[in-house]
């Protein structure tokens, strides 16, 4: 190492990582070099830097004090902290993921100053990256960080950087140290890629889906992301199996399965016995439906959604035909509304439905009732967030910490204009658009996902670890759906409190293509000869069926 004196009045100065030129205080211009030179005491250096204009002292969010200065297109900082780690007193390079540029320890580390070197040229802020292609950057970074024996556990986002290339930076180096927290770091990087494109407070025990801010993000993300933020540190995968996953999904390609379909439901332990819940499926067509208790006719209201929504159609069309269904059969019963006082609202239902091929779905949902999807990677996610006043808050960009009916529906089949500007009175002429505000969400296939469609009385009695277990347990979608339900109502039981329930199953497997029978068969009738001894020759031709047969 090198130091650089004054050429005019012989102080002597650090040298930067640039080949530009620092001014010395007495005027004489001093050119920068690449290196940093190595000093007894860290101490001379802050006594040094201070001689700078731009030099100050500043408190990092931790509490720690620290010293910066800016010079050219480079930034210092000099921290007094016990967290850093000699065993990283080589320097960090990589073009790709930006650590300081230096980490120099003097020789006593018992002072506890170490001087960090930065480009100080800022790069893009986190949010402006696809969903996708951020997580892939922040745990590509994490895996660097690892790989250099390091960990980053309290870091935070205004602690990480963008640079144009699109990969993570460290701006706060003392971040750094050797504790192995790798699984909380896991935990940690998918808290700040959550908090980056949402506004949503993560100390809520449901946390919301962040489809709720990118309708569009990949099928998949998510579950792998919420995962990462297991309360089990144990059941997090490490960044290297993240990684994989995560390009997985980047470069999905569709590929034929076949679709197995099982369905189970029951009236709970509801107190008045009354069936609100309905179901079924035709075709590539499934849909669960649950009518809204308050409303008295539920039980009728639900069954017309399913009826209509398994007519042909686009999703979203049936179900604003079911909604103009349900203002005709009320004009059909005006009176009986009326005498019955439920005219305000008399009936109304939730609903969620999948419309499926060999290669793709698409899940549409409206009120609480939901979609799950268990991944082939065996990753749970919830597709669907439940439309009640915590989400319509935040469609509306408020703050709902204090709101009071964050719980409440907000949206649903069976909805219409009123029928006068102060009357609370609907008019069943004047059904709603209420297809705006259905959630829509497209993925393709993969052999081995599982998709489920319920309805409230399920999810709102077991816990997303519960239902990711019993779908992990069975690939028989009927076992899957009425083993859902059986530990909702066991759920129920325990809790006091009761509802219909109802679990709608479909499960992609792959596909037989008929050269793998033929595999199959030659490979039994190897291994089994006996089961082949016919004398009817024209039953089997040379291993293969006779297709009379």
């Amino acid at each position: 190492m090198k130091k650089i004196s004054c050429p005019d009045c012989g102080i002597e100065h650090i040298t930067f990582t640039d080949v530009k030129e620092i001014s010395c205080d007495c005027g004489a211009q001093i050119p920068m070099f690449a290196f940093i030179p190595k000093i007894q005491k860290i101490c001379q250096t802050i006594k040094l830097l201070s001689e700078f204009q731009n030099f100050s002292k500043q408190k990092s969010v931790s509490g720690d004090i620290y010293y910066t200065v800016d010079i050219s297109n480079i930034t210092l900082q000099v921290w007094q902290v016990s967290t850093f780690v000699p065993e990283v007193h080589k320097k960090i390079w990589n073009h790709q993921v930006r650590l300081p540029i230096q980490i120099i320890f003097p020789n006593e580390i018992k002072e506890q100053y170490h001087l960090l070197v930065y480009q100080a040229v800022l790069g893009r802020p986190l949010n402006v990256l696809t969903p996708l292609s951020l997580a892939i950057a922040l745990f590509e970074f994490l895996e660097y960080i690892h790989t250099q024996g390091c960990c980053i556990p309290n870091v935070i986002s205004v602690d990480l950087d963008i640079i144009t290339t699109g990969k993570v930076r460290l701006l706060q180096g003392h971040k750094l140290c050797t504790r192995h927290t790798h699984a909380a770091d896991v935990s940690t990087i998918a808290r700040i890629w959550y908090s980056s494109i949402s506004d949503a407070h993560m100390i809520l025990d449901d946390i919301l889906s962040p489809r709720i801010w990118y309708p569009d993000m990949p099928v998949g993300l998510w579950g792998v992301l919420r995962a990462c933020m297991h309360i089990h540190a144990h059941k997090r995968p490490s960044v290297s199996n993240i990684l994989v996953l995560l390009k997985g999904i980047q470069q999905q390609k569709s590929t034929p399965v076949d679709i197995f379909l099982g369905v189970y439901t029951d009236v709970g332990r509801k107190s008045d016995q009354k069936q609100e819940d309905a179901c079924g499926y035709h075709k590539s067509t499934a849909v669960v439906s649950d009518g809204v208790s308050q409303s008295q006719w539920g039980d009728i209201a639900s069954k017309i959604v399913v009826k209509t929504i398994l007519e042909e159609g686009l999703l979203q069309e049936q179900i604003n035909k079911a909604n103009s269904a349900i203002g005709t059969y009320i004009l059909e019963h005006a009176e009986n509304a009326r005498n019955a006082q439920q005219f305000v609202d008399p009936m109304s239902a939730t609903v969620v439905a999948a419309s499926f091929s060999s290669e793709s779905v698409t899940c549409v949902s409206l009120g609480d009732s939901r979609a799950y999807l268990l991944s082939h990677q065996y990753y749970l996610e919830k597709l669907t967030e439940d439309h009640n006043g915590r989400w319509e808050y935040v469609i509306k960009g408020e703050n709902f910490d204090q709101a009071t009916d964050v719980l409440s529906l907000a949206r649903w089949v069976g909805d219409f204009e009123y029928a006068h500007v102060r009357s609370h009175d609907i008019n069943p002429l004047l059904p709603k658009d209420i297809a705006v505000d259905c959630q829509v969400i497209h993925f393709l296939w993969r052999a081995g996902d599982k998709l489920l469609l319920c309805s409230d009385g399920l999810h709102d009695f077991l816990t997303d670890d519960n239902i990711e277990t019993i779908l992990k347990q069975s690939d028989d979608p009927n076992v899957i759906a009425q083993q859902l339900v059986n530990a909702a109502i066991m759920a129920q039981d325990l809790q006091g409190i009761g509802d219909n329930v109802t679990a709608l199953v479909l499960c992609a497997k792959e596909r037989i293509t008929l050269p793998q029978l033929a595999h199959f068969y030659c490979d039994l009738k190897k291994h089994y000869p006996f089961i082949f001894c016919s004398k009817d020759k024209n039953r089997i031709n040379n291993g293969t069926f006779d297709s009379k047969h």
